[in-house]
């Protein structure tokens, strides 16, 4: 498409002065159309058409009102068309005015808001015809026109706002003037408007033309002069040789009308006359309603309106591929609908599909094409500047007005950082009304909430550009928090005004401290004693709640030990093993005792010195200097009721990563883990009242006889590998940013996902569950979550609740098609060796009924060929990453020895079975 071809343009290069130029850049043909339709019906009754003299003295003549509304709200381009109408009808180009300027003459506009106090709109008009009179040859006979004018004239001093404010002066007390001259100038005021309208014919025979074109603009945004204006024309401009025509909105006009009609009623018809005909009957103000419908009706009869469409309501009339915008520079004509979805998309990092599809128009350019055609352009100027960074402060400027009502400045959102972009959107997301909903940034149908929703997203998204880190910032302190708001329990705004203050309480709060906060607020708002971990007191949402002491046997409640099995007793670690090797269930954790058991000398150790089962802390002690990376995953925090709890969390690994890659230097990891114990979330008693903690609970006061405290060792072999593989990860994910942004939508999405995921796994948890298949389960889930929804698919999947099959499908889907649905993001967690040293080493799934494959080597796959299809070459995917790393972890009493004895693991999975988490009581879980 060039420049030239005959097509509907929008033009952002042009300003309002160039408007006029081309005739193909105004929008409303339509409205062109019936325009010349109703002037050429007007011309053609006036070919038969010879003034008559009138005496004043007739029962009735013709008063034909034909005045022509160009009708539309504030912004919606009635000014444009009326200009240009009146330019073409001057200049007759060809289209819809090409011989209409033959046999009219226009007038200039006339625009009441720059007419002066006293001028009154007859002596306006009368002005514009003698300035076109006097643009004539000197030879031109004016000789009736002239006479005309002069008739005219003795009836203007009665027209009110001209000469005295008494009709007819203090002469009138005289008699000999009131029967020579006073009953004359009466007369000559009653025939004030038959000697206009001479006036003009005589006008239009110098001239040459068969009609005055006579426009008014705005007329009713006037309140001094606007009903003056439309009194009028009623009263004097019905002439069949005038062609008037009015802009304006036809509600505005009503209030004109209704404001004169109550003032015309008077004080005290306004007083009583409700009280007279009472309140139920036919009330004054219908009577004013229908008084001002008939008053409308007469000056601008329905058929002679025009509505000025917004952009909706012209792609409805027309194939959306005839209407081009000129982009700002030098780029060709561009199909608006395609190029104004694809510029949005952009700025919202939302990417074409990966399939190829034609995408529909972005639903927020649906939006926008139905508002007023200022604001429209005023968007599509601002959305089309080539500097993403002005764009989007220009749009934010276009709908500085809309924030502003909302409570909201434009300023704000042009120069905020992530934090404080999202903690605004989070502010003002738990002030409305299912902010769950909203924090989707989809398009609801309340158009200022939609605009409000885009100005969020657009001040986020540029954060979220080439920043994995940022994305999963905003994750945790914006989307997972109002994700938990959908729950019953924190749906209340008082509750969900209380969670952004608790998220938070710092402006720019640490990531790790945000994820133990989210960790803090109970999972559900159930009541039930212990029916399943999510109604468990010690709980919390994407955590497993440890305990430091089990009560009771604990042979049974940590190895499944049977009552007859615990009655043959078993005081050594190979007793234990006889026992534990019999088990078939995939929630044993009897890889930790045989593990121990493995070496002869161990197994003769008495089974409950600090050997067969440990405290969270005390295994963060045990384990050198992986202690670091325990603790970036563990958090302490205290319950409503002052006791202290301490979680492993998977939202808080993580809160990590995203720290991890918001930082240039990896090595101290210690540094990273928080230190202060996490507050109870209780924004009021009754609503926040956690579950019945589990009988075997104890007190965070009572010391445990195994939790020792042990000295710092030196660096490991095994760490400093682990260290060597999270440093090539870094770079690797730093390499791989360019395309790791999700967009605000897609992030909400996610956060969702997850949410709802680890909810079911809550309802799916088992009594015989342990902290290590826990654990792997939410990060197995939220993985699943970031890839599936990434990859861009919807409808019902399965989540991986009791199996990490539905996790590996996803990766082959993923890793189909050359991985152009494996986002960059996905790929950059999912492959983070912190993840990997707590998942199960040897995690299994059924993909047939007898084929059993390691999930490692299935994410190892997907890796690769994402790799080696867009990945960057800089920085390599290293399959060793998904390895678990070898921790020693110190048995025994006492372990401050040199003689220490270790156990070796395959990262903290399998000892992790042995830490005692809170879980559902025996004989309530499913």
């Amino acid at each position: 498409m060039t420049k030239g071809d005959e097509v509907r343009i929008i033009d952002l290069n042009r300003s309002g002065a160039e408007r006029f130029e081309d005739a193909n850049k105004v929008l409303q043909n339509e409205a062109f159309d019936h325009l010349g339709k109703l002037i050429t019906g007007q011309l053609d009754r006036l070919e038969d058409f010879s003034f008559t003299t009138r005496s004043g003295t007739e029962l009735n003549y013709p008063r034909p009102h034909e005045g022509i509304l160009i009708e539309g709200g504030r912004g919606s381009g009635k000014t444009t068309f009326l200009l240009n109408a009146l330019h073409d009808l001057n200049h007759g180009k060809d289209g819809w005015a090409a011989d209409l300027h033959k046999r009219l003459h226009v007038l200039p506009v006339i625009d009441p808001t720059l007419i002066e106090t006293k001028e009154h709109i007859i002596i306006v008009i009368i002005s514009l015809i003698d300035a076109a009179l006097e643009k004539l040859t000197l030879d031109a006979d004016q000789q009736m026109v002239n006479q005309a004018r002069s008739e005219m004239a003795e009836g203007l001093g009665l027209l009110d706002g001209i000469g005295k404010s008494s009709a007819y002066g203090d002469e009138w007390e005289d008699p000999e003037w009131i029967m020579s001259r006073g009953l004359r100038k009466a007369a000559k005021g009653r025939t004030f408007e038959i000697k206009l309208r001479r006036y003009i014919d005589e006008a239009l025979k110098v001239l040459s033309k068969k009609a005055f074109v006579l426009a008014f603009d705005d007329v009713d945004t006037n309140f001094q002069h606007g009903h003056s204006i439309l009194e009028t024309i009623r009263k004097y401009l019905a002439s069949p040789q005038l062609i008037l025509m009015i802009s304006g909105d036809l509600e505005l006009y009503g209030r004109l009308v209704r404001r004169n009609i109550y003032e015309t009623f008077g004080e005290g018809v306004m007083k009583h006359d409700p009280k007279v005909i009472g309140e139920d009957k036919t009330g004054l103000s219908e009577a004013v309603r229908e008084l001002e419908e008939q008053y409308l009706l007469k000056i601008v009869p329905p058929q002679n309106r025009i509505a000025m469409l917004p952009l909706s309501g012209i792609l409805q009339a027309v194939d959306a591929s005839e209407v081009f915008v000129d982009p700002i520079g030098n780029e060709d004509l561009q199909e608006l609908v395609p190029w104004a979805s694809k510029k949005i998309r952009q700025q919202l990092l939302e990417g074409d599909p990966v399939d190829g599809r034609v995408q529909p128009p972005h639903p927020f350019f649906n939006v926008m094409s139905r508002e007023h055609l200022r604001l429209l352009i005023g968007y599509l100027r601002a959305l089309g500047d080539p500097d993403q960074s002005a764009s989007r402060r220009g749009v934010f400027t276009v709908f500085e007005t809309r924030l502003r009502a909302a409570g909201l400045q434009s300023e704000q959102f042009s120069h905020a950082t992530l934090d404080d972009s999202l903690q605004r959107a989070f502010r003002w997301l738990v002030a409305q009304d299912k902010p769950t909903s909203l924090i989707r940034f989809g398009v609801p149908s309340d158009t200022e909430k939609a605009i409000i929703l885009h100005c969020f997203a657009l001040s986020i998204a540029p954060k979220l550009h080439k920043s994995p880190a940022g994305c999963l910032r905003a994750l945790f302190a914006l989307n997972l928090p109002i994700s938990m708001m959908q729950r019953e329990r924190y749906a209340m705004p008082d509750v969900r005004k209380s969670i952004f203050d608790f998220i938070w309480e710092d402006a720019s709060p640490d990531l790790l401290e945000v994820a133990g906060r989210i960790g803090s607020i109970s999972r559900s708002g159930k009541d039930e004693e212990g029916a399943n971990i999510g109604n468990l007191r010690a709980s919390s949402f994407g955590s497993v709640g440890t305990m430091r002491d089990v009560r009771g046997n604990r042979l049974s409640r940590l190895f499944d030990f049977t009552p007859e099995e615990i009655k043959t007793g078993a005081k050594k670690i190979k007793e234990v093993d006889e026992v534990v090797k019999k088990q078939t269930s995939d929630f044993s954790n009897s890889k930790w005792v045989r593990s121990l058991a493995s070496d002869e000398e161990r197994a003769e150790l008495s089974a409950e010195k600090g050997i067969l089962w440990f405290p969270l802390e005390d295994l963060e002690a045990r384990s050198g200097q992986f202690k670091d990376v325990l603790g970036l995953a563990t958090f302490d925090r205290f319950s409503s009721r002052g006791e202290q709890f301490r979680s492993i969390s998977a939202l808080s690994l993580f809160a990590a990563i995203g720290e991890l890659l918001a930082r240039d230097d990896v090595r101290d990891l210690g540094a990273m883990a928080p230190t202060s114990i996490m507050p109870a979330f209780m924004p009021d008693a009754k609503v926040a009242r956690e579950g019945s903690i589990d009988v075997s609970s104890t007190s965070a006061d009572e010391e445990d006889e195994n939790n020792d405290e042990v000295e710092a060792v030196d660096e490991s072999s095994g760490y400093a590998a682990f260290l060597k593989s999270l440093q090539a990860w870094h770079e690797f994910a730093r390499a791989n940013s360019e395309h790791a942004a999700l967009s605000p939508a897609m992030l909400a999405r996610v956060s969702e996902r997850i949410h709802d995921q680890l909810i079911a796994l809550d309802e799916a948890v088992q009594v015989d569950w342990k902290t290590g298949h826990i654990l792997h389960r939410q990060i197995t889930n939220i993985l699943h979550a970031l890839l599936v929804v990434s990859s861009g698919w919807s409808g019902r999947l399965v989540s991986p609740k009791t199996s990490d099959r539905p996790f590996v499908e996803g990766l082959q889907r993923a890793a189909a098609d050359d991985a152009r649905r494996f986002h960059s993001l996905a790929a950059i967690v999912i492959s983070c060796p912190l993840i990997w040293a707590f998942l199960n080493p040897q995690e299994t799934y059924k993909q047939s009924g007898t084929n059993l494959q390691v999930l490692r080597d299935e994410v190892e796959k997907a890796l690769k060929t994402w790799q080696e299809a867009r990945g960057s070459k800089e920085a390599i995917f290293d399959p060793e990453w998904l390895r678990a790393p070898a921790i020693e972890i110190a048995i025994g009493r006492s372990i401050k020895s040199k003689s220490q004895r270790t156990v070796t693991q395959n990262g903290f999975f399998d000892v992790l079975n042995v830490v005692p988490c809170y879980s559902p009581k025996s004989g309530t879980s499913k």
